[in-house]
């Protein structure tokens, strides 16, 4: 083994001295010396570890420079750039969830892209191992779009008895189960506010940090929510590099005051105004920036401060790093739909097509069941997205961007703690409504 791991070493020197291009030899290592690594790794551990010095590659390095390599070969507009994350529940007596939203989404919009023959055809993309969430399969076709559903630990039985060893499920059942990755958290169940913030919190950094840390985007969502995800994808790569911290949203959540509901950062002044809601797309660089405060508990303790759900709770911490964040076509709740939307709310939920129903007389055709994934998926189909070049918040830059995403700066948490990205880690220092308030209440008088 001593001969072959020389020779190995000799080739993938000789490869790295004749590629003249950094560009090249990233491609190079990732299509050609990974293969070699991965061999070197598996057949002889002791090899590996020597390997390991001269390169200072670790198994999960490895893995990591195989998806750049995947990344740097898909164009700036697939939807394989994205991590399409929802959280959800399931109990052993109330599958309702499982079966009338989450199988139903990965059977509809988050099902396998078509051909990606735009994608350069490629063979291979990583997928997460279930059985050892922390390596890597390089074994599914790269038109599989996994849906990250976030779960409390105390779905993980329901959901794995339910999805993952049922004799009950139908083979296409079964097929959809596999396309759900679960990713388990320690948060409370059934609390106004904390559950949901608490598992976006989680979630995002347990995906960031030990599953795909090189995604361009991080979106999160309810899941009630259907998205056109190749729209998507086209409309933010319309945006700065994903390095760049921003979050994006839908325009028709648009700016409020702060933290808008039990308890108001609140005045009318444009500094207070910022836009609130989800879906919520964060670039690879937002979740940089903010991942520090995530294990802070800052979304968590925003949420408690406010009284709010994730939502809501999002304004408050978004406006609190100053995050620039960008206009994208209205997400509306069904019934509406139009060609610019990205998507629909209130899929799935009968109880709020009821609600309507007997509110607006104009829907008094509506039958049970229309509101379902499926029947809006065929709705959906019917539908050309626009060219990306038309939607307004592309060719209009004065629509492109919120503005005066800065208010934070005029508070008294600010001026005590200074800029949430220099507090010492470990550390979050909760804004309270009064912390702005005091601060209005104190310009007002001068």
């Amino acid at each position: 083994m001593t001969e072959n791991y020389s020779a190995t070493t000799a080739s993938f020197t000789i490869i790295i001295m004749v590629l003249g291009s950094r560009h090249v030899r990233a491609r190079a290592i990732g299509c050609l010396a990974v293969p070699i690594l991965l061999s070197v790794l598996n057949n002889n551990i002791q090899s590996a570890n020597r390997f390991q010095s001269v390169f200072s590659l670790s198994r999960e390095s490895v893995f990591s420079l195989s998806r750049e390599s995947v990344l740097e070969n898909l164009p700036r507009a697939s939807v394989h750039r994205i991590a399409f994350i929802t959280f959800s529940y399931i109990k052993q007596n109330d599958t309702n969830k499982l079966f009338n939203f989450l199988l139903p989404a990965v059977d509809t919009w988050a099902a396998p892209t078509p051909s990606p023959s735009s994608e350069h055809d490629l063979n291979t993309t990583l997928n997460v191992n279930k059985n050892n969430p922390n390596e890597f399969n390089n074994v599914d076709h790269p038109r599989e779009v996994p849906l990250y559903v976030v779960f409390s630990n105390t779905s993980r039985e329901a959901f794995e008895d339910t999805c993952l060893q049922s004799d009950k499920l139908t083979p296409h059942q079964r097929m959809l189960c596999s396309r759900i990755h679960p990713i388990y958290v320690d948060c409370p169940e059934g609390k106004f506010g904390e559950s949901p913030c608490c598992k976006q919190q989680n979630g995002l950094v347990e995906i960031f940090d030990k599953k795909y840390p090189l995604y361009d985007w991080y979106a999160f969502f309810d899941d009630d929510v259907y998205l056109r995800k190749e729209y998507v994808a086209r409309l933010l790569a319309e945006l700065r590099p994903p390095d760049f911290p921003m979050a994006a949203a839908p325009y028709n959540k648009e700016a409020r005051a702060i933290g808008f509901g039990r308890k108001l950062c609140g005045t009318d002044r444009k500094e207070f105004l910022y836009p609130w809601g989800q879906p919520i797309f964060y670039s690879r660089g937002a979740i940089k920036m903010m991942e520090r405060g995530y294990r802070a508990n800052s979304l968590v303790s925003q949420c408690a401060a406010f009284e709010l759900t994730h939502d809501v709770g999002n304004q408050v911490l978004n406006w609190m790093y100053s995050l620039p964040i960008a206009m994208l076509p209205p997400l509306p709740e069904l019934p509406h739909m139009r060609g610019d939307f990205i998507g629909s709310h209130w899929v799935g939920r009968e109880d709020m097509r009821a609600h309507m129903q007997l509110r607006s007389k104009a829907m008094t055709s509506t039958s049970v069941g229309s509101w379902s994934f499926h029947e809006t998926h065929k709705k959906w189909m019917e539908f050309d997205p626009p060219k990306v070049e038309t939607v307004v918040t592309v060719k209009d830059e004065t629509m492109k961007w919120y503005k005066n995403v800065t208010g934070f700066h005029q508070t008294l948490t600010y001026e005590l703690h200074g800029d949430p990205q220099t507090w010492e880690e470990g550390y979050w220092y909760t804004m309270q409504y009064s912390d702005c308030m005091h601060t209005i209440n104190n310009t007002a008088h001068v």
